[in-house]
């Protein structure tokens, strides 16, 4: 008669023969090592099963001499690396760019309407506030010039013609009615000469211009380095028009856009390296600032970093930029191959230090917090003990009664810096827990 244990091994060979038929591993030598093992075990547990053994305790010791056959097979097929401590965490990559604040950059122009007679700079060129961009031309200002030196001229005349009228009219050679409209002529003339005057110093002000002449030079409002010349010379070019890029190295900043769900990540340790296109060598950056607020449409939120020291940002140079931080205690570095999806969580296979050689890695759910080059940055989740490895080593379940293990599943749930995780084998040994745990569930296991 079959026994349940007869029945286990039966049934657990056959589910391990179907995951490695089913998979790319059936062309390894592992896996045709497998299946002679669990063929070799539903042989001999069948023939055993239809009268063919040597007793019950015969069976039995079959039975168990078989799994601790394939157990060991698993084990010797194994490979682990140490786990070690994370230093930094990567949290993502983003595209990044060189770009002026506000208060580093100048897109300047002449302040009235006029031509480019003459540019005094070129690209690349350093300026410092209030040295001179260009020479310009204003009709405006002509205009206004031939305005007030006009209304000079009629005010000169007019007030001649009142002193020989007030001579007259003392000698009786005139009537005082023409005294009065004079009088009235040389007032209305002063007005607008006045009004000529104070207009034409407001655009002399407003252009940068130094003297009543229409062709003055035009300024750098800031100190840095001329980025683009955008009016050609000889052209006409209106009030504010942006015919010069001026930015100021010194203050340029590398900006990234933080998607919403990583800006709880982004703190004032959070760190930057910026890759240009085209360098050799990245920048590695710190935080400036953040905008206040989300843009609407992209649902991102711009951030500015800048570096340390030197080297500056070269300003419209694009490339990548990683976000990392410093990691903290607890967390993990371990290799990317080593984590893998079980029983609805990500897992790592650990063999603590003081282990037994002998014994099968258990599965720790972790939480995965970033990269760090090839490798997965991680901490443990702390969540309930993974089940028990169902093989001839589990121990029977508890009474009832019997209290549970507090400190036992801590251990269990948890790993530290100098354990091992499993690298090589690692669909093996999932395999290998899944089909014991299938057993276990119908009953007929351990």
């Amino acid at each position: 008669m079959t026994t349940p244990r007869q029945t286990g091994a039966t049934r657990r060979g056959a589910a391990l023969i179907t995951v490695l038929a089913r998979t790319a591993l059936a062309r390894t030598a592992l896996a045709r090592t497998m299946l002679v093992i669990t063929t070799l075990a539903l042989t001999v547990t069948t023939l055993t099963a239809c009268g063919h053994g040597h007793g019950h305790g015969d069976d039995e010791a079959a039975a168990e001499e078989l799994e601790r056959l394939s157990e060991a097979t698993v084990l010797r097929r194994l490979g682990f690396e140490p786990i070690t401590p994370a230093s930094r965490v990567g949290l993502a990559v983003l595209l990044a760019q060189g770009v002026a604040p506000p208060e580093g950059e100048a897109l300047t122009g002449p302040a009235v309407d006029g031509r480019i007679v003459e540019w005094l700079v070129r690209p690349g060129d350093a300026v410092a506030a209030g040295q001179p961009l260009a020479l310009v031309t204003s009709d405006r200002v002509s205009a206004l010039a031939a305005r007030v030196s006009g209304t000079r001229r009629d005010l000169q005349a007019q007030r001649a013609l009142l002193e020989r009228a007030r001579e007259e009219v003392t000698a009786g050679y005139r009537p005082r009615a023409d005294l009065e409209a004079l009088e009235s002529t040389v007032a209305r003339l002063e007005a607008e000469s006045h009004a000529a005057a104070r207009e034409q110093r407001a655009v002399r002000t407003l252009a940068g211009a130094s003297t009543d002449t229409s062709t003055w030079a035009w300024t750098s409002p800031i100190s840095g380095v001329v980025a683009r010349l955008g009016c050609s010379q000889g052209a006409s070019v209106q009030a504010g028009e942006p015919c010069a890029h001026v930015v100021d190295p010194a203050l340029a900043a590398v900006r990234v856009a933080v998607p919403q769900q990583l800006q709880a990540l982004v703190t004032a340790d959070t760190r930057l390296t910026y890759h240009p296109e085209g360098a050799a060598t990245p920048i590695d950056l710190r935080l400036l600032r953040c905008a206040p607020v989300l843009d609407p449409a992209s649902r991102t939120r711009s951030c500015d970093f800048v570096p340390d020291a030197t080297p500056a940002i070269l300003i419209g140079s694009s490339g990548t930029g990683r976000l990392h931080r410093a990691a903290t205690s607890g967390e993990l570095r371990v290799p990317e191959l080593a984590l893998v999806s079980f029983e609805g969580q990500r897992v790592v296979f650990v063999r603590r230090q003081g282990d037994p050689p002998d014994a099968l890695p258990e599965p720790v759910p972790v939480v995965e917090l970033g990269r760090a080059g090839s490798d997965v940055i991680v901490r443990p989740a702390n969540s309930t003990r993974p089940p028990p490895i169902p093989h001839t080593t589990t121990p029977a379940p508890a009474p009832a009664h019997q209290e549970h293990d507090t400190h036992e599943d801590t251990e269990s749930s948890t790993f530290a810096a100098g354990d091992q995780v499993l690298v090589r084998g690692v669909f093996l040994l999932k395999s290998w827990y899944l089909i014991g745990m299938g057993e276990d569930g119908d009953g007929h296991g351990h």
